[in-house]
């Protein structure tokens, strides 16, 4: 049965074509805090290029967008820990991830928000 639900997620998205678009999760370079120095301590900032379903919301009585992002699981096997990642660009726009993750084993969706919320 899972080979089947499997089967079917790619060919939609396979489907969907020119809905899918490429956008860009990376996190943030602060990896933690060195109390020594009283700065952050910073790394490289990752950077994964996905392939998604992007929907826009705008909110109301606001200038910040909503951007919700539906993209196959199996996209992101090879990251090993989502929490890292803080952001997302999406057609050259910087939104900022609100967690939590959600991943059914298929798909995976998680919103952003233009505005840290």
């Amino acid at each position: 049965m899972r080979n089947l639900i499997e089967t079917n997620v790619n060919k939609a998205f396979k489907i969907i074509g020119d809905l899918k678009e490429s956008v860009v999760l990376s996190s943030s370079n602060a990896t933690g805090f060195n109390y020594t120095t009283g700065l952050p301590n910073v790394s490289t900032p990752s950077l994964h290029t996905l392939q998604a379903v992007v929907t826009f919301k705008k909110k109301k009585d606001s200038n910040s967008t909503i951007v919700e992002l539906l993209i196959v699981s199996k996209q992101i096997t090879a990251i090993t820990n989502l929490d890292t990642f803080d952001k997302v660009t999406v057609r050259g726009i910087v939104y900022t991830i609100i967690p939590p993750w959600v991943d059914n084993g298929y798909t995976t969706t998680f919103i952003a928000s233009s505005e840290v919320i």
